[in-house]
């Protein structure tokens, strides 16, 4: 049975004595293992580093070693080679899964026109999500180019990046009627309307 000290932090335990050539030979390569994986976090976008860290990834290294170990062979390949081949696979496939989902499947021998995709399709939806951006880029200079006053009541009614508010609760807020913020609210969507026509 591998025994266990215990370092500073009592949540780390660190095996003393392998038991078998298989833990032994995984104990050997960690380190290996751990810069693999110190470069992996780094190449990865944000959300990658927030879902693992250092630990989550050499606890999966380790059990993917363990699990593999089996398929080594000492004639192939070194075993700091071979492991550094398994966990890099492991940590491509975990990284398709968090970025992009699982890689698109390559085309059949059949090239027929069901399986191409059509480029009219695909310009589009470029052409849309072009037209969809800069209509939103026209908004929002059109409500910031709003007065104070119009500018609170409308952002306040909708809660466009901020908290929304009732009328009764922008009312207060500015120390007139519900009646007024209805007004203003009426106002600033015609400046908007008139900015975004003109």
């Amino acid at each position: 049975m591998t025994t266990f000290s215990l370092s500073d932090y009592p949540g780390y335990r660190v095996p003393t004595e392998p038991e078998n050539d298989t833990t032994r030979r995984i104990t050997s390569v960690m380190p290996l293992m751990c810069g693999k994986a110190r470069r992996w976090l780094r190449s990865m976008p944000e959300r990658a580093r927030v879902r693992y860290d250092l630990e989550d990834l050499m606890q999966m290294a380790w059990c993917k070693l363990l699990i593999e170990d089996h398929s080594f062979d000492p004639v192939k390949a070194s075993y700091p080679t071979w492991a550094g081949l398994i966990v890099g696979r492991m940590l491509n496939r975990l990284g398709d899964r968090i970025c992009q989902g699982p890689r698109p499947k390559p085309l059949e021998d059949d090239l027929s026109d069901a399986q191409a995709v059509e480029p009219p399709d695909a310009i589009t939806a470029a052409d849309d999500a072009q037209a969809a951006a800069q209509a939103i880029q026209a908004l929002a200079q059109a409500v910031e180019r709003l007065d104070d006053r119009h500018f609170f009541v409308l952002t306040r009614s909708y809660g466009v990046g901020c908290e929304k508010m009732t009328a009764p609760q922008i009312a207060a807020w500015l120390a007139r009627g519900p009646a007024h913020v209805h007004d203003c609210r009426v106002e600033a969507e015609a400046q908007i309307r008139a900015a975004l026509a003109g």
